[in-house]
Formats: C-alpha cells, structure tokens, sequence
C-alpha cells in the first residue's frame, strides 16, 4: 500500500511540474509545435478530415488557457485527453483483468469501446457536417 501511494505521489508531482513547465512556457513551445508540425498527412493524401485536425491549434489554445478556443478548433481533445488519463491509471495502477477484473469488465473496456465509437462519430460527422 505505502508502494502505491509514493508512486501516486511521484506521478502526481511530475504531471504537475510539466503542465507548470508547458504553462510557463507556453509561447516557446507554441513556436515549436508550429515549426516541427507537418500538417495532416492524413488530409492531404485522402481530403477527409481526421480526428486530429486541429489538434495542435487545439493544443496551442490550451497551452495558453483558451479552453473554448481549443474546442472549436477540436472537441476530440476532451474524450481523448480522459481515456489518455485512465490509461495513465491503469499504466501506474497496473490494473489488468487479473488484478481488477471487475474494474477491466465494468469500467476499462466499454470506455474503450465507447472511445472507438466516439471516434467513428467524429470522422463522420466532421466530414458530413463540416464541424
């Protein structure tokens, strides 16, 4: 039990230090995003939006506070960022359908399923609807 906590203690601290460190230097680092990004490689072969177009303009927004602004350019970031942090949980919790198999059936794998839906929709609906 002592084991988990450190390591909760120590995940929890370093999340903490790089979202100070990616606040802080939100500007340079939007610098960086914008030169190292190649674009949607995705759109420009097939001219179907992916998921991710606009994420790293939602990514920049965040980066800078603006919450709104990110979900217009992207609202995929918010399912994608909570099964991003159950993963985490899972990862540093090692939870697995042996340890926790109530938690791995009830909880784990619909969200997962529920996430490839969620995708799916996304695709569709940006292409058909143009969001």
């Amino acid at each position: 039990m002592r084991a988990l906590l450190i390591r909760v203690v120590c995940v929890t601290a370093l999340l903490s230090c790089l979202f100070v460190l990616c606040y802080a230097y939100s500007s340079q680092i939007s610098e960086w995003v914008t030169a190292l990004s190649p674009g949607c490689v995705f759109r420009r072969l097939t001219g179907i939006k992916c998921p991710g177009c606009g994420g790293t303009r939602a990514f920049k927004e965040l980066l800078h506070g603006h919450i709104i602004e990110a979900l217009r350019y992207n609202m995929y970031w918010l399912p994608s960022f909570f099964i991003l942090l159950q993963e985490l949980v899972v990862r540093v919790f090692r939870i697995s359908c042996e340890t926790h198999p109530r938690y791995y059936r009830s909880v784990y794998v619909p969200s997962l399923k529920a996430f490839a839906l969620i995708t799916i929709l996304w695709v569709v609906l940006r292409n058909v609807f143009d969001c």
